[in-house]
C-alpha cells in the first residue's frame, strides 16, 4: 500500500465522520427549541467537527511535503 493510497483512507474516514458528525448537529438543532442543552451539545459538536477538520489540513499538508519530492 502507497503512502498516497493511505492518505487517502484516511481523507475518506475523516469526511465520513465530519458528514455523521453534522448530522447529529442538525438534529440537536432542531431540538434545541425544546431542550436547552441541546444547543450545548451542538456546540460540542461543533468543537468534533473543528478538530476533525484540522486533522484534513494535516493530511492536505502531508500530501503537498510528498508531492515536493
Amino acid at each position: 500500500m502507497t503512502y498516497l493510497k493511505i492518505l487517502s483512507y484516511a481523507r475518506r474516514g475523516i469526511r465520513a465522520e465530519i458528514d455523521n458528525y453534522r448530522e447529529m448537529q442538525t438534529k440537536a438543532l432542531e431540538g434545541a427549541g425544546a431542550y436547552p442543552e441541546a444547543k450545548a451539545m451542538a456546540d460540542k459538536i461543533q468543537e468534533m467537527i473543528d478538530a476533525l477538520e484540522v486533522d484534513m489540513a494535516t493530511i492536505d499538508e502531508l500530501q503537498d511535503i510528498h508531492d515536493r519530492k
